[in-house]
């Protein structure tokens, strides 16, 4: 499709009603016109809609089975409200460039939603910290115009109020969200990738280190950049349960890092250590010698290191696909 051009999605599609998944896509290119009532598509399970533009008009309506649906959309400046009937979504996977933070609203009716993806968005839904029932949140570049005083504070603000979450990933620029202090009050989290900011680049910023509090007790998978880890030695310590372990990034240079190094030697728990880094060049000398000499030791732990950009990674993971 051309820029400006419009793919209608009309009487022929609501006529498939043994379908279970459908995906309608532009390419990011033109507009998608939902312009038929498709509740007939009562089999359909899983639903892709992405376009520049996606536009469902007020005659339409979506097939009210859907548990897990992708919606891309940059220009629309609010959500279909259309996705109100959608009262078994589960999974949602939202890229809405363009929605400013009241045009999330819809999100409140959806009472069965239970993991939230949200990516390059402009702005974090105003109505985040309604959504109580999210056991999954995933927010990868989410508040791209937001100043990032303002995009910290509303993170936290959600956080505090979303204490069903078992699973919690943020990828923001380090400046715009360093690890939330919210996340020592999630009880319940048992996943959580708090990003690969490389923070010990920025001299300006200090130290940063892993909130203490109950999250740690009910962890069981951990990643984060090695610059936030060697300063986290107390709530690592308190993970008793943590079984995997991912180093998303940072600096492997300095000289802070020893305490880390023995505390993955000695946790009992723990089955799998990740280590991922950009560029092989980022590994030095002192990295590769504690590295070996960790798999030396416990010959029975899993220790990996992958480049980010061959994929499989324990970011990647939190993108879920559907």
């Amino acid at each position: 499709m051309s820029t400006g051009s419009t793919l209608c999605v009309a009487s022929w599609c609501a006529a498939l009603r043994q379908l279970t998944s459908l995906d309608l896509s532009t390419g990011f290119v033109g507009t998608l016109r939902l312009s038929s009532n498709l509740s007939g598509l009562t089999a359909l399970k899983r639903l892709l809609l992405e376009g520049e533009r996606v536009v469902v008009d007020a005659a339409a309506r979506l097939p009210p089975n859907v548990e897990r649906l992708r919606l891309g959309d940059s220009r629309s400046v609010a959500l279909p409200t259309q996705l109100s009937a959608l009262t078994r979504l589960s999974l949602l996977v939202l890229r809405a460039r363009s929605c400013t933070p009241d045009g999330f609203a819809v999100l409140t009716r959806l009472g069965q939603l239970a993991k939230l993806v949200l990516q390059y968005n402009s702005y974090l839904p105003a109505c985040l910290p309604q959504l109580t029932g999210l056991e999954g949140l995933c927010l990868e570049e989410a508040s791209d115009i937001m100043q990032p005083e303002a995009a910290h504070g509303a993170i936290e603000d959600a956080l505090g109020h979303l204490t069903q979450l078992t699973s919690l990933c943020i990828l923001e620029e380090p400046d715009r969200c360093p690890p939330p202090a919210a996340v020592a009050g999630l009880s319940r989290l048992q996943r959580c990738c708090l990003g690969s900011a490389d923070y010990a680049g920025n001299p300006e910023m200090p130290p940063i280190a892993l909130p203490p509090g109950p999250w740690a007790a009910s962890l069981r998978e951990l990643g984060a950049s090695l610059d936030v880890l060697q300063h986290s030695a107390g709530t690592l310590a308190a993970a008793t349960q943590l079984t995997r372990l991912a180093i998303t990034g940072g600096s492997f240079k300095g000289h802070q890092q020893a305490a880390f190094w023995e505390w993955a030697r000695i946790h009992p728990l723990l089955r799998k250590l990740q280590i991922e880094f950009l560029h092989e060049a980022e590994l030095p000398g002192a990295a590769v010698h504690a590295i070996c000499s960790l798999s030396r030791q416990r010959p029975a732990l899993d220790v990996v290191t992958l480049l980010a950009e061959d994929g499989g990674t324990f970011e990647k993971e939190f993108d879920i696909a559907i």
